[in-house]
């Protein structure tokens, strides 16, 4: 049977169960709690799409759609997020709902791990199931926000340029709306995560990251930045697009 027709087969089944599932659960960790899953995932440039070699069993409610793939917490302090393994699947949202029960036994996708510094599981069709509905009240989860930048470099024949001499920035642009508060997005550069607050000297930490904002820090030896979003309770993050800048003449 193709994976395609498998995920089908699957989807379907838990489809005809939900409707037969009564009353909640507690919907408790399951034998791997999020939380005691490995951080170690190696780089997002070691290699393509990497999965690792060990399955772990979680069991947890889901509080968000993402993307393609839903966002889970077990209470143990870390969430989450199940992606489908193969290209030509993906996670059916229309069956498994936020305040689902769900149940996962497989590996982690390292790359997306890496990429996003938290767990990432990648599922198939007959690795996840929805268990029921979680009793109580499903924890509100903020929106991934807006987030998109572009790169300025030092140009010592533009005396209006606001970069000095040895480092690189990072200029915000986006929309006020979805605009993220500055505490919670991180600019990655030579190894490091620092707080846009700490970088943009006229923003405060709890203030939305106004468009146009500028981050300064000295230029990374492999001429390149990413932005990470940090969620206010840090048990998930989002990477975006990293930005490159020119070499050095």
């Amino acid at each position: 049977m193709e994976r395609r027709d498998a995920l089908t087969a699957v989807s379907a089944g838990i489809a005809a169960a939900s409707g037969c599932l009564g009353g909640g659960t507690a919907c408790s960790p399951g034998a791997d709690e999020i939380a005691s899953l490995p951080s170690d995932y190696g780089t997002p440039q070691d290699g393509g799409w990497r999965i690792g070699e060990t399955s772990y069993a979680v069991r947890g409610t889901v509080v968000k759609h993402l993307g393609l793939g839903v966002l889970v917490s077990d209470g143990s302090g870390q969430k989450l997020e199940l992606i489908a393994r193969y290209a030509d699947e993906q996670i059916n949202q229309d069956v498994i709902e936020i305040g689902d029960c769900v149940e996962a036994d497989a590996p982690l996708a390292l790359n997306s791990s890496a990429r996003n510094r938290m767990p990432v599981m990648a599922v198939t069709g007959d690795s996840v199931s929805k268990v029921g509905e979680t009793d109580g009240d499903v924890q509100e989860v903020p929106d991934v926000p807006y987030v998109n930048g572009g790169p300025v470099s030092y140009n010592p024949y533009d005396e209006s340029n606001p970069v000095p001499e040895g480092t690189v920035g990072v200029r915000y642009e986006g929309s006020a709306e979805r605009a993220p508060t500055a505490r919670n997005l991180f600019v990655l550069h030579g190894g490091q995560a620092d707080p846009w607050h700490e970088l943009a000297g006229e923003v405060a930490a709890d203030q939305s990251v106004p468009d146009g904002s500028l981050a300064t820090f000295p230029r990374p030896a492999d001429n390149e930045a990413g932005l990470l979003w940090k969620a206010p309770d840090r048990t998930w993050a989002r990477q975006f697009g990293g930005v490159g800048f020119a070499e050095r003449r």
